[in-house]
This record gives structure tokens, C-alpha cells and sequence, in this order.
């Protein structure tokens, strides 16, 4: 073979693995480290083994599973199982190195992995055999080769990953840069080189239809591909740029009437700053309201603890007028007790003074001297009668016996007497004893009349006690009252709760029926804009087709000629609807279609562009079928959305019936809250009612049981007084009773006074006659007898005297006693009764000032009670006026609820005046009124306004803020929110709008300008790497039939027809103008635009701007291939095949620079070459370290000294090896001749 003295190649792919792949059941190996051919039967698998060297090159799998012929995926041909598993072994830069291409845990897509070391002493080492022996799926392999320290890559899931390590790519590191360092383990090329396009090289010569067009991709892909902006440029969309220029001409308009759009901001102002002050008013409502229920439940409140401390006081002063009562009661009683003891004194004390008591005791204590007197006169007397001794003693004798006699019967008497006198003492103490026993009775009496009394008075006081509860009670709402209260307050709750939700609900139903009518209104535009767009397009279909079939018209008889050089001249400048009028028998004056003349005028027609209605028959089938596909395109849209429309209506429709449903459960909800509140309202007036009865009928117990206490207090009074009077008759009764017995032993007394009185005279005169007897004795016997008679008659006297002092005893003995026992303590009764009375004084102030104290509490409680309901009448009054405000806010607050979110207008402070509040929210309401009224007229006004800017998108960008809007289309938030759309326009949008159009006009310019520059470089780059690959392709060429071998590249910028209004554009626009052009330069720009628009510049690519030719000579023959069919005809089938493959040959060394590296390259044949040029291109390659890998069953012998390699390949048996008999050795994977698995 003519490389068997070649060096040996040191990196590039080496061998291939098939572990039961599609050839099933079997692990086949492909030593292909040179060129290789593969036989083997029609479908016996050549084709899917050539597969897979694209697929090694970072061919994406699943584009070479579709050349291989109807299969389901490479992962289910190439890979059926988790077994399965496709083993490349190359040398990389570095070491020789495998890549395993095997089927993910999951079994749904593809993974590949590198690993360091050649593959009989990796995967198929014999300490891995047993794996194989029971099926182990790849990835526990792989894991177990981990273990076994054998370095494996990560996990690559996108064949990007993988292509980007095995060439060295480094544009893809900047993406990953993991990457780079796999790629300095594992790349084929040296670290300085990048693989560029190895995938395409490998895949377009497989290719047996389109190849030209193939080719010329890859061609355009590899050189050109940074000129991608010529064709991709954005700033060339026909549409935007349509628009722009819209937007620039519709601005002038609009800028001299948008100054009336500032009136807007003074009244959404005024507006924003009313709705403040209504939020304000509501706030404050708020605060008022919840002030008006604290002050009302702390005057509830405080009226209760009022009444309870009422009660309390009343209690007090009521317990301690009963008790000053009973107090007073019963020092009344004892006062009495004492001034009657201290007038008995005064009335014993009066009866001893009478008796001169004190000239008894004076005379009593002289006794001495009554005595010595008579003992004087005794003597005396018997000095006198000394001389009459026996006269006298018979006389003395005689007197004494009289005296005797009569001392008998006086001492009988003053024995009786002292007898009485001590019946007297007895009496007197019999008195004291049962007036002090009567006494003790009647202060028991009293103290038992007194413990009754107090007993009946603290009866009374715990009914005044009771009914003052009663009326403190009364106030209160019972248990069940306050249950059926909460209850109804409860269910109100529940109620305005259920309200609360439902209405939310029904706000987010109404929220989402608006947005579903914008979507059926969405839906509408855009089925209308879709049938517009249909008719469009079906009545230029319609246009097109009339043009394709416009027979004996001017365009069909152009487009008959044989020479297309009347679209250069007179296919410019004749009027297109004229180029399809028919009946003007055309004809040729001239052949001379060349020159620049139209009935002698002569014009550039360079300068002009070529209608589209002379474009070619195939250019306008072209078209035609565009407008077909896109009307068979927009009526499948139209369809599409028409069902959508239905679905939408038929979605607006349930959410309609769901929102009348709605409506009707809240007003049925509003009707029951209604009925809840006018319920509440009438138990609450019926519960007051009952309150009032109740209160009144407590009121009047209390008053009752007052009464009852004053009466019964009389009642004591009187109960007193006659208990007092009847103690008083009882004590008179005693009294009487023992004077009458002390008045009768006076009388007694006075009549033994006066029976000794009697025994004294009788005796006085016996001894009278006696001494007159003596005396006429003395006298007869001459005695001095009436000296004697004066002696005895002082005598008589002193003894008489003694007598009645010695009687004196009795009584002075009854008045000491008395005097001891009752006198002394008079001072102690006089100091008693003081105290008694200055006590009953001040029990009488004491009582008198608590019951005023009742008084004036009863009054203080009557003036509390109005001032209390005058308050709560107060509090209901404005409460109730609140009320009606707050229910007047609500309507216009409701319309605000998202602007609520927009206002930060603080916690305000409570008003000082509430008359003041309710008259400024009123104003407030008016004023809003006309402010409503004033935004309706501005709005109509901007509406007008912005009917001028329907060009540049200020008028859309309006109509799409409002269709956002959460607000009822016409309400004072829609007003409100239209108002601060048009402020934020005025500042951003407008001007914004204005700058961005400048912006952008300057942006579109600096593109056109970058795109006529860039279209003028890409002509030349174009020219230029057209040049180098020819010249590099002859360069290497060694075939003498075949030379001056071109691959001619030619921009096709020229046809399109746009570059002249795209120059003169150029020319008249200036970037620093920061200022909206003039109307000339518009004008150039829409020209410019519509001539892009009109050239399909939209549509290009690369591909497109770029027309290939292959030119080269054969012999002397000059050949120009332009397609495959050129390519055919051109010359004999294997010279054709000979010049792609020469080319490839050259185009591979060119992209891969590396040329260390063997590159493959898979053909299906080498078709009808000459052997000898087979040969010298098989040297060519072999020289430019490309491995060709080919299938071609018959070859010849020659031929076939150039393969390295020759394989069998068989599905169903496997892959044999063809090897010559000097070089014949074992192959463990191959039995010679035979199939090996």
C-alpha cells in the first residue's frame, strides 16, 4: 500500500465499540485508524456504521438517525437498553482516551462520558468481564470503573458539552468553565488549536441530494458566520420602522395640541386633594364613631356607678337616719326619765320646805340647850318651892302623877307617832323601789318598742335597700334582653360579615367579568384583525394569481423573451398596473435590450429597483404559495380563535349568570341585613321601654317603701310618745298612790300632833287647876305664887319646847335618808339631763341634716338622671347624624378602594367642633359633585385630543392603561385614574415618547448606516474568502484534468434593490441631531424602509445573501456547477464526485489547522472515479491526515491497496475483518472470515 511507510498517526480517532448496540447482542470493535471501507449487503448496516462518525465528530446523534432511514431515534436504534453503549477510543493531545456514548438511568436520553486510557484496559478489562456476564447497566459500570481509580469525566447531557471538549472550543468556556478543564484532559487537538466545524465536514459529503446547497451552508457557516448581523439585523423590521415613522409624523401633530392636555393636573389635583379630605371625613368619621360608642358606654358607665354609688349613699344616710331615729328615741326617753326624777326631787324637796325642814334640824341640834333650860328652870323651880316643901311635893306629887299620866298617853302617841314616821321611811323607800322597778320596766319597755322599732325601720330600709336595686336593676338590660340583644347583634354581625365577603367575592367576580370582557374584546380584535389580516393576504393571493395567469398581458409577453435584460431598463420603469393590462399587442422594435434607452430617454436604472410584478413565473409561484401557506396559516388561526372566542363568551357567560346569582344572594343579603338592623332597632326601643317601665315601677316601690319608712317612722314617734305617756300615767299612778298613803299617815301624824296637843293641854290644864289649887294653897299659906307660877309656867315651856325639838327626830331622820339617797344625786340628774339634752340637740341637727342629706341626694340623682339622658340624647343626635354622613361618603370612598392604597394621608386629628365636621363633609360632597362633572368634560375634551396621536402609540398606550383600569368605565376612580395616566404622560410618556422616537430614529439610522456599511464589507469579504479557497484548493491539487478549481462566492445584495434609497438616506442623516427630522429626510427614511420591506430583507439569512458557484476546468473545458443537477450534467459522475472531494480535502486541513490530528471522512461510495485518480486522491488524503471511511461493495484491487481497513458488516451476524495474509493476526473481538461478537 502506498502508506505503509508512513509515520504513524499520533492523535484522532482510532477505534469504535459497539456494546449490543443495533448490532444486537454483540460488541463489535472498528479499528479505523486509516482509511477503511465497509461491504456488506443492501440495509445490512454499512450506512448506520458511517453514522456514527459524524456522531463523533459533534454531529448532534439524532440528525444522522434521520439519514439512516426511518428510525424511531438514535436512542432506540443505537442504544435499545441500559446495557447499551457506543465506545469511540481516540488519542487525544495528551493520551489516548475514550469517549462512552450510552443511555441515561432513566432511559429517555442520552449521556456522554470521557475516560482516561484505551478501552481494553478500561471497559473491557477482564476484572470488568463478570459485569458484562450480568448485564450491568452502563452507569454501574462506569461507577465501578471510578472505583478501580480510572478517571471518568462528568456527566455531559448536550452534545454543546461534548463538542466543545473534544475540539477545544473555546467560545464555549466562556459559557461553562468546567469545560476548560475537561477539555485539557480530553481535547484531540493541541491546547492552541480549535476544531472548527469538524461535525459539518464529516456529515455534508454523506449527503446525496441538495449537496451544493449544502455546501455552500457550510461554507457560508464556517466564513461568514460573523457577518450574521448583515442579515439578522432588528433595526431592519419593516414594521417597527413603519411605525416609527408614523410615530415621528403623528408627533408634530399632536405637540401643538398637547397643551391642552395640562389642564388635567390642577383638576385630578383638586380632585386627589377633595378625596383626601372625604378620606379624612371617613377616618375621622371612623374615630368619631367609635368615640361616640366609648363615650356613650363610659356614660352608661358612669351612670351605672353612679346609681350603685346612689344606693350606696342612700343606703349610708338611710341606715344612719335610722339609727339617729332610735338614737334620738331613746334619749328622748331617758331625758324624760330624768326631769321626771329631778321634779320628784324638787317636789320632795319643796314638801321639806315647807316643814322648814332646816329650822327642825337647826332647833334638833339645840337640843342641849332646850334641855339645860329646862333643867334651869326645874331648879329654879324647886328653889321656889323649896319653902312649900310638903305643899309642894303633894302638889309636885300631884302634877307629876298629871304629867305621868300625861307623858303615858304622849309617849303612847309619839310611839304611834314614830310608828307612822316610819311607816313613812318604809313608804318612802316602797316608792323609790317601785318607781326604780317601774323605771327599769319602762326602759325595758321602751328598749323593747326601740329594738321593734329598729327591727320594722331595717325592714323598711332593706325594701328602700331592695327597690334602690330595683332601679339601679332597672336600668340594666335583663339576661334574656341582653341575649336576645347580642344575638340579634351577633346575627348583624354574621350578617354585615357575610355582606363583607359576598361583596369582596362579588368584586373579584365583576374584577374578573371585566377582564373577561377585555379578553372577549381582546378576542374579537384580534379574530378581526386575523380576518382582515386573511383577506389581506388571499385578496394578494388572489392579485398574484391574476398576475401568474395574466395571459396576452405586457408581463407575459416580457417574461417570454429569452433574455431576462428588460428587468434591468423597461422592467423599472413601466407602471406595474400597466405590466398587466391587457390588449396592447406588444411587440419588439429592438433586440438591443442592453442599452440604457426607453423611447430615447436615456436614465441610471441602477438607481431604481425592480417592481414585484416582474418578478420571475417561479419567483411568483413562490410568492403565491407564501400567501397561501400564511392564508392556510391565518385560517387555521382563525379557527383556533374563534373556538377560543366561544370558549371565552361561553367563560363570560357563566361569570355573568354567576355574577346576577351573586347579585341577587347580596341583595338578599342587604334585604336580611336590613331586616336584621330595623329588627335590632325595634328590640332595642322595645327594650328601652321596658327599661323605662321597670324604672318607673322600681321608682315608685322606692318611693312607696320611703314613704312607708316616714310613716312608720311617725308611727314610732307616736308609738314613743304614747309609751311615754302611758310610763308617765303609770309612774303619776305610783306616785299618787304612795302620796295618797304618805298623805294619809300625815293626817295620822298630824292628828297624833294633834291628839298630843290635846293630852298636853288636858294635862296643862289639870296641872293648871292643880297649880291653882296649889297656888291658893301657897297663897293661903302666904307663898309668892305667881313667882312660882311664872317658874313652873317657864318650866312648862322649856319642857314643852324640848318636847317638840326631841319630835323632830322622825322627819330629820326621813329627810336625811332622803337627802342621801335621792337629793345628792339631783346634781348628777341636773348634769344628766344637760348631757341628754345637748346630745337629743345634736341627734336632732344630725337627723335633720341626713334627711336634708336624702333630700339633696334624691335631687342630685333627679338632676343627674336629665343631664344623663340630655347627654345620651346628645351623643344618639350626632351619632346619628354621623351616621348619615358616613352612609353619604361611602358611595364615593367605594369607588377609591385600590386609590386608597395610592393616598398616604396620615392619622388626622379628631375635629374640636362636630357641627363644624358635618357641615364640611356636606361641602366636601358638593364639591366633589362638581368636580366629578368637570372631569367628565375634561375627559371627553382628551379623548379628542389623543384622537390626534393615533400614530405614535400615545393614544394605544392610553387605551391600554385604561383597559388595566379596576374602575367602572366613566366613574370619577376611572376619571381620577385617566387623569394621572395623562400626568404621567405629560412627564414620562410624552416626552419620553418624543426622546425614544428621537432615540430610536437615531438608532435606525446609525443601523441603516451600519447596514449599507456592513453590506459593502460583506461584499468584500465575500470576494475575499472566495479567493482564498480557491487558492487554496489548487494549491494541493495533483489532479493535471482538473485545474483552475474555484469555489466563486457572490453577494446577492445587489438584486434586492435597495441599496440605492438605503444610500441616499445615508447620506442626508446626521446622529447628533437630537431633534425629530425634517419631512424631506422622513420621506428618504420611509423610502429606504419600504424598499427594505419590498426586497423581503426580513426573511434573508446568510445563506440567502450568498450565491455559490464551483468553476474549475477540465481538460480546456471551463465547468460551472451551481446546483446539483449542474453538478451532474457538468461532466462524468466520478470527475463531479472527484472535484467535492478534492475540495473537502482542502477544506478540512483549512478549518482544522491542527494537522497532527487524522480527521474521517465518510462516504456512502466513491462512485465512478478513475481508479487512478482514486488512488492519488486517497494519497492527497492520506498526506492531509484525512482517513477516508467508505461503502462501496465493488472496488478495485488497486483501490484497494489504499484501505487500511475492510470490513464486513452484517447486522444480524456482526462485523468481519478483511486482513492481508502477511499481516494476518488474532483479533480477540474477530475470528478471521467470520462473524465476531
Amino acid at each position: 500500500m502506498n502508506n505503509t511507510n508512513q509515520q504513524a498517526i499520533t492523535k484522532g480517532l482510532k477505534n469504535i465499540y459497539l456494546h449490543n448496540s443495533y448490532i444486537r447482542n454483540k460488541r463489535v470493535k472498528l479499528q479505523c485508524d486509516g482509511h477503511t471501507n465497509l461491504i456488506g449487503g443492501n440495509g445490512r448496516g454499512k450506512t448506520s456504521m458511517l453514522n456514527l462518525l459524524p456522531v463523533f465528530a459533534g454531529i448532534s446523534p439524532e440528525r444522522m438517525v434521520q439519514k439512516a432511514g426511518n428510525k424511531s431515534s438514535f436512542l432506540d436504534f443505537y442504544l435499545p437498553n441500559l446495557q447499551s453503549m457506543i465506545v469511540y477510543e481516540y488519542i487525544g493531545y495528551k493520551c489516548i482516551c475514550c469517549v462512552v456514548i450510552y443511555r441515561h438511568q432513566n432511559g429517555n436520553k442520552l449521556i456522554y462520558r470521557f475516560v482516561q486510557g484505551s478501552a481494553e484496559t478500561t471497559f473491557f478489562a477482564p476484572q470488568f468481564h463478570e459485569l458484562f456476564e450480568k448485564n450491568t447497566p452502563v452507569n454501574e459500570l462506569i461507577h465501578e470503573l471510578q472505583l478501580n481509580d480510572i478517571k471518568v469525566s462528568k456527566q455531559l447531557e448536550t452534545v454543546l458539552d461534548y463538542r466543545a471538549i473534544l475540539h477545544n472550543d473555546k467560545d464555549r468556556f466562556a459559557y461553562d468553565k468546567t469545560l476548560r478543564n475537561l477539555a485539557a484532559e480530553y481535547a484531540m487537538c493541541e491546547r492552541q488549536y480549535t476544531l472548527r466545524h469538524l461535525g459539518e465536514l464529516t456529515r455534508v459529503p454523506m449527503s446525496q441530494t441538495d449537496l451544493i446547497n449544502k455546501f455552500k451552508s457550510m461554507l457560508v457557516d464556517a466564513y461568514l458566520q460573523d457577518e450574521n448581523a448583515v442579515a439578522r439585523d432588528k433595526g431592519l423590521t419593516h414594521t417597527g420602522n413603519l411605525s416609527l415613522i408614523e410615530d415621528i409624523k403623528s408627533l408634530r401633530e399632536f405637540i401643538k395640541e398637547s397643551p391642552q392636555l395640562e389642564k388635567g393636573t390642577q383638576l385630578r389635583a383638586n380632585v386627589i386633594q377633595t378625596f383626601k379630605q372625604l378620606l379624612k371625613l371617613k377616618i375621622q368619621g371612623q374615630a368619631l364613631s367609635e368615640q361616640f360608642e366609648e363615650d356613650e358606654n363610659k356614660l352608661q358607665q358612669n351612670h351605672d356607678i353612679y346609681i350603685q354609688q346612689y344606693e350606696q349613699d342612700f343606703e349610708a344616710i338611710q341606715k344612719t337616719v335610722t339609727d339617729l331615729a332610735t338614737q334620738l328615741s331613746s334619749k328622748q326617753g331617758e331625758r324624760t326619765t330624768v326631769k321626771k326624777q329631778i321634779e320628784h326631787i324638787n317636789q320632795k324637796e319643796q314638801e321639806y320646805q315647807k316643814l322648814n325642814i332646816n329650822r327642825m334640824i337647826s332647833e334638833y341640834n339645840d337640843l342641849p340647850t332646850y334641855q339645860t333650860r329646862v333643867q334651869e328652870e326645874k331648879i329654879h323651880l324647886q328653889r321656889l318651892e323649896a319653902s312649900a316643901k310638903e305643899l309642894l311635893e303633894s302638889h309636885d306629887q300631884h302634877v307629876r302623877q298629871v304629867q305621868d299620866e300625861t307623858d303615858q298617853e304622849n309617849r303612847l302617841l309619839e310611839q304611834k307617832k314614830l310608828f307612822i314616821n316610819h311607816q313613812q321611811v318604809e313608804l318612802l323607800k316602797q316608792q323609790s323601789t317601785e318607781e326604780d322597778s317601774l323605771r327599769i320596766t319602762q326602759q325595758q319597755q321602751s328598749d323593747a318598742l326601740s329594738d321593734k322599732q329598729e327591727l320594722a325601720l331595717q325592714t323598711i330600709y332593706d325594701n328602700i335597700q331592695q327597690a334602690n336595686r330595683s332601679v339601679g336593676a332597672a336600668e340594666a338590660y335583663t339576661a334574656e334582653e341582653q341575649q336576645h340583644l347580642d344575638l340579634n347583634k351577633r346575627l348583624l354581625k354574621q350578617q354585615k360579615q357575610q355582606i363583607s365577603e359576598h361583596s369582596e367575592k362579588h368584586k373579584v367576580l365583576v374584577d374578573k367579568i371585566d377582564q373577561q370582557k377585555k379578553k372577549v374584546t381582546h378576542a374579537v380584535t384580534t379574530l378581526e384583525n386575523h380576518k382582515n389580516l386573511l383577506n389581506k393576504e388571499r385578496d394578494q393571493e388572489r392579485e398574484l394569481r391574476e398576475q401568474l395567469h395574466s395571459e396576452g398581458s405586457l408581463i407575459s409577453f416580457l417574461r417570454s423573451h429569452h433574455n431576462d435584460a428588460w428587468k434591468l431598463h423597461i422592467g423599472k420603469l413601466i407602471n406595474p398596473s400597466l405590466l398587466l393590462t391587457q390588449g396592447l399587442n406588444p411587440k419588439w422594435d429592438t433586440d438591443e435590450l442592453s442599452q440604457n434607452s426607453f423611447y430615447g430617454l436615456h436614465l441610471d436604472v441602477e438607481k431604481l429597483s425592480l417592481p414585484q410584478e416582474a418578478d420571475t413565473l417561479d419567483e411568483l409561484k413562490a410568492r403565491i404559495d407564501q400567501h397561501t401557506l400564511r392564508c392556510n396559516q391565518y385560517q387555521s388561526d382563525l379557527s383556533i380563535l374563534e373556538r377560543k372566542l366561544t370558549l371565552v363568551k361561553a367563560e363570560l357567560n357563566d361569570l355573568e349568570i354567576e355574577r346576577t346569582v351573586s347579585e341577587q344572594d347580596l341583595n338578599n343579603l342587604n334585604t336580611k341585613n336590613q331586616e336584621l338592623e330595623a329588627k335590632q332597632e325595634s328590640t332595642e326601643k322595645q327594650i328601652r321601654l321596658n327599661v323605662n317601665e321597670r324604672r318607673e315601677r322600681a321608682t315608685q316601690l322606692l318611693q312607696d317603701a320611703q314613704q312607708q319608712q316616714k310613716s312608720l317612722i311617725q308611727q314610732h314617734k307616736d308609738a314613743k310618745h304614747n309609751l311615754q305617756r302611758i310610763q308617765e300615767e303609770t309612774r303619776s299612778h305610783v306616785k299618787a298612790k304612795y302620796q295618797l298613803k304618805y298623805q294619809q299617815l300625815l293626817e295620822e301624824i298630824q292628828q297624833i300632833e294633834i291628839n298630843i296637843l290635846q293630852v298636853i293641854k288636858q294635862g296643862n290644864d289639870k296641872t293648871a287647876e292643880l297649880i291653882s289649887a296649889k297656888n291658893r294653897v301657897l297663897q293661903a299659906e302666904g307663898l309668892d305664887t305667881e313667882q312660882l307660877k311664872n317658874a313652873e309656867q317657864r318650866l312648862a315651856k322649856a319642857q314643852q319646847l324640848l318636847e317638840i325639838v326631841n319630835g323632830y327626830i322622825g322627819i330629820i331622820n326621813a329627810y336625811r335618808k332622803w337627802f342621801d339617797t335621792e337629793f345628792s344625786q339631783c346634781n348628777d340628774l341636773l348634769f344628766q339631763l344637760k348631757i341628754l339634752q345637748e346630745a337629743i340637740e345634736n341627734l336632732e341637727k344630725d337627723h335633720i341634716d341626713r334627711v336634708k342629706d336624702l333630700g339633696k341626694l334624691d335631687l342630685g340623682k333627679s338632676e343627674y338622671n336629665k343631664q344623663y339622658q340630655a347627654t345620651l340624647k346628645v351623643i344618639q343626635r350626632q351619632s346619628q347624624q354621623l351616621d348619615n354622613l358616613v352612609k353619604r361618603l361611602e358611595p364615593p370612598l367605594s369607588e377609591f378602594n385600590e386609590l386608597k392604597l395610592e393616598l398616604d394621608i396620615g392619622q388626622p386629628e379628631k375635629p374640636l367642633d362636630f357641627d363644624w365636621y358635618i357641615n364640611y363633609g356636606q361641602e366636601q360632597l358638593t364639591q366633589l359633585s362638581e368636580l366629578r362633572r368637570e372631569s367628565f368634560q375634561l375627559h371627553s375634551l382628551v379623548k379628542q385630543i389623543l384622537s390626534l396621536a393615533q400614530g405614535n402609540g400615545l393614544e394605544r398606550y392610553w387605551s391600554n392603561q385604561m383597559m388595566d383600569s379596576p374602575y367602572q368605565v366613566d366613574s370619577l376612580p376611572y376619571m381620577l385614574q385617566a387623569m394621572s395616566v395623562l400626568n404621567q404622560m405629560l412627564e414620562h410618556e410624552i416626552p419620553s415618547k418624543i426622546y425614544a422616537t428621537i432615540m430610536a430614529y437615531q438608532s435606525l439610522g446609525i443601523v441603516f448606516r451600519n447596514h449599507y456599511d456592513s453590506l459593502k464589507q460583506f461584499q468584500r469579504k465575500v470576494s475575499r474568502v472566495s479567493d482564498n479557497l480557491s487558492s487554496n484548493i489548487n494549491t494541493h491539487n495533483p489532479f493535471t484534468s482538473l485545474s483552475d478549481i474555484e469555489i466563486c462566492l457572490e453577494a446577492t445584495i445587489n438584486k434586492f434593490g435597495y441599496l440605492t434609497d438605503l444610500e441616499n438616506f445615508v447620506n442626508k442623516f446626521e446622529a447628533d441631531v437630537n431633534e425629530l427630522p425634517n419631512e424631506n429626510v422622513v420621506a428618504l427614511l420611509e423610502d429606504a424602509v419600504k424598499a427594505l420591506h419590498n426586497s423581503n430583507v426580513e426573511n434573508h439569512d446568510l445563506t440567502s445573501m450568498v450565491e455559490m458557484s464551483i468553476c474549475f476546468r477540465e481538460n480546456t473545458r471551463l465547468v460551472r456547477v451551481k446546483n446539483d443537477r449542474d453538478l451532474a450534467e457538468a461532466s462524468s459522475t466520478g470527475l463531479s464526485r472527484l472535484v467535492i472531494l478534492l475540495i473537502f480535502t482542502g477544506l478540512i486541513r483549512h478549518l482544522c489547522a491542527d494537522d497532527t490530528v487524522a480527521i474521517h471522512l465518510p462516504i456512502d461510495e466513491l462512485g465512478q472515479i478513475d481508479p487512478s485518480n482514486s488512488i492519488k486522491l486517497l494519497d492527497l488524503m492520506q498526506q492531509q491526515q484525512v482517513h477516508l471511511v467508505c461503502a462501496q461493495p465493488q472496488m478495485n484491487e488497486e483501490i484497494g491497496k489504499s484501505f487500511k481497513y475492510k470490513y464486513n458488516i452484517d447486522k444480524d451476524k456482526g462485523v468481519s475483518q478483511f486482513v492481508m495474509r502477511s499481516k494476518t493476526q488474532q483479533n480477540p473481538l474477530l475470528v478471521t472470515g467470520r462473524n465476531a461478537g
